[in-house]
Formats: structure tokens, C-alpha cells, sequence
């Protein structure tokens, strides 16, 4: 295929009717080119920020649904990946069984907001409710001294609604385990399947919230229950956007993840995959050697080459590095396949 007639995007509220067709072409020059696998007998269904054709839903953006075997492309575009690559080429790498990943992703959502538990509706934890009640004691000081009239943050009521993401989530997690014909071309319904894990990598919304763990803790219990699977073991990626080992754990959203991990109905099935060690030190370093060069220079664009060459998304988290996210991917995948047969969460050797 001609590289003009390779699509790779299309426009903000465009329809990507085709999407499948030229994921599989850009795929297979991946495979051939960078040696980057196409699985063979693992299978995707994503839902949200994909790349692909809208939901039935009117102007739905954000339900955008792509599936298929499993290769590079199911990220935010065809020629991107996040880590569901790597999680399910070590699933098939590791796992004797065929694998359908049911990935749904959304970004600039939090916790303890879009992700927020359905237990949680209207129910704050025991840190979310000492910080309301600090901030509020704060702020009726304050305002006595300045002579004003202050109302105090009420605690929050039910909204008998599932939120954002959850609302988006859990309906297609039904959809795909009423029919996984529909998405697992050789399903044998004589066989059946199991619900094996959940990989969960969110926080940067959360980053400095401190009932993280909390609200972590419920979130995994609400969706066992929802699986209906006591112990479904469950894996989270830290947030390792800091390059440096003894900054690993020390923001809200990593050490939530530790701490849920270590609560007594969770441990021992819930690993914490350190993904610090995985990020892009020499794309930050090239960064820094651009910026000694004029735009327009060869320098500078050789540069640039390089960059384009190594980024996987718009440059943002991790600087869009693909070679992260692959790597990154690739340790939930073997912390999960080692749960998965019974095996002690690995974070413990670190």
C-alpha cells in the first residue's frame, strides 16, 4: 500500500469508518520492520479513546470502539499503543489458554471522580472526610478574621448514578462476556471462559489525593463483585514518571496503590508494578540537546527525526515514548500471568 493511502488519523469528530483496515497494514509493516509481534491467539476489544468508528451513540467521542487481534494501533491511534500491547503479548507469551483483553480508556479522569466506586456514591472514605472537615475548620477561621460569612462544604449526597467512567465501562464489560464469539473469532462456547484479571494504570489525576488507596481499594472489591470473583487478582502500574528510584512511591496515587495492596481482604492478591525504572531518561536528555539548536537547522531536525521515531502517543505522559509503554505493558502482563497461577505479588522483591 502506497503511504498516501495509509491512514493514520482522522479529524477531532470524525468518523474513523476504516480504522480496522489500516491498523492491520500499519501492524504488519510494524511487524516486518521493527519486529514488533502480531499476537496470534490474543484478541482486543477497546472501548473510549481509540482509535476507531463511534458507538451507536450520537457525537459519543469518547465511545469509540476498536477489535481485533491483538498488535500495535490500540492506543489513541492506529500507529500507537499503550500498554495493553505489552500486557497481552506476555499473557501469550505466559499463559497456556487464548487471551481476549477488554480494554476501556479515557483520559484526564480521576478516581475519585469518573472512576469513583458505585458503593462510593455519596459515601466518603474516612480520609476524604477528615480532609473536607480540615479544609472547612480552615476556611471558617479564616473567614472569621476576615469578618465574612462562610458555609462549610456539605458532605456529598447520593446521585444514584454511575459515574463517567464507570458508567461507561461496566455496560461494555457485559456486552463483550454475553458474546465473546463476537470478538474471539474460535470461542467455544462448550468451553467457556473466566474472567482472569484486571490491570489497572490510572492516577495522574489523582496524584496528590490522599485517600487514593481508599477509594483504590473499594474500586477493586466493587469490580469483583461486579465479576462476580472474590479474589480476581488485580495488577496496578505505579506512575513512574520520575526517573529516580527514591521518588518511586512518593505521591498520592503510588502510595495509594501500596497501601490498598497491603489491606487485609487485598493482600496477597493485588500486585504494584514500579514503573519508574521504565521511563524515558534519554528522550528528556534529547529534549535538552534540541533546545541548544535553532529550528530549521539540521541539528535541530535530525533531532526531531529521532524524536518521531520514539514516541508512541502526543509526547505527553512519558514523553510518548513507545519503548515505555511496551515495557511498561510487558511487566503488568507477567505480574498478572504469575497471580493468574497462583503466585505471591512480585513488588515484594523490590
Amino acid at each position: 500500500m502506497q503511504e498516501k493511502s495509509l491512514v493514520t488519523k482522522v479529524g477531532k469528530g470524525v468518523n474513523f469508518l476504516d480504522a480496522a483496515k489500516h491498523r492491520a497494514t500499519y501492524a504488519e509493516l510494524a511487524q516486518k520492520h521493527l519486529h514488533l509481534p502480531i499476537a496470534k491467539r490474543t484478541y482486543i476489544k477497546a472501548h473510549g479513546h481509540v482509535a476507531g468508528p463511534q458507538s451507536d451513540t450520537p457525537n459519543a467521542g469518547n465511545q469509540k470502539n476498536a477489535a481485533g487481534v491483538l498488535t500495535v494501533g490500540y492506543g489513541g491511534g492506529v500507529t500507537t499503543i499503550g500498554p495493553e500491547y505489552g500486557v497481552g503479548i506476555a499473557l501469550e507469551r505466559l499463559v497456556d489458554a487464548p487471551i481476549l483483553l477488554v480494554k476501556c480508556s479515557w483520559g484526564n479522569t480521576a478516581l475519585a471522580g469518573a472512576w469513583r466506586a458505585p458503593s462510593l456514591d455519596g459515601v466518603e472514605t474516612p480520609t476524604e472526610k477528615a480532609v473536607r472537615e480540615a479544609s472547612n475548620k480552615k476556611q471558617a477561621e479564616a473567614a472569621k478574621q476576615a469578618g465574612r460569612e462562610f458555609t462549610p462544604r456539605p458532605a456529598p449526597t447520593p446521585t444514584g448514578k454511575l459515574q463517567y467512567a464507570w458508567g461507561m465501562t461496566m455496560p461494555e464489560i457485559d456486552k463483550v462476556l454475553a458474546d465473546p464469539g463476537k470478538y474471539y473469532p474460535d470461542y467455544d462456547p462448550k468451553v467457556g471462559y473466566e474472567v482472569a484479571g484486571l490491570v489497572w494504570f490510572q492516577g495522574y489525576s489523582d496524584k496528590d489525593n490522599p485517600a487514593y488507596g481508599e477509594l483504590l481499594a473499594q474500586m477493586i472489591k466493587d469490580f469483583r463483585k461486579k465479576v462476580k470473583i472474590p479474589k480476581l487478582p488485580v495488577v496496578c502500574g505505579t506512575l513512574g514518571m520520575i526517573g529516580f528510584k527514591n521518588a518511586a512511591f512518593s505521591e498520592g496515587a503510588n502510595k495509594g496503590m501500596l497501601q490498598a495492596s497491603q489491606m487485609p481482604d487485598l493482600v496477597g492478591t493485588v500486585d504494584v508494578v514500579n514503573t519508574a525504572p521504565f521511563y524515558p531518561m534519554e528522550l528528556d536528555l534529547l529534549k535538552q540537546v534540541m533546545g541548544t539548536y535553532a529550528k530549521g537547522t539540521p541539528e535541530y531536525e535530525k533531532a526531531m527525526l529521532i524524536q518521531k521515531r520514539a514516541i508512541s502517543n502526543k509526547g505527553f505522559h512519558y514523553d510518548g515514548s513507545a519503548k515505555c509503554f511496551l515495557l511498561i505493558g510487558d511487566a503488568m502482563g507477567r505480574s498478572l500471568a504469575n497471580l493468574m497461577a497462583g503466585g505471591e505479588p512480585m513488588m515484594s522483591a523490590e
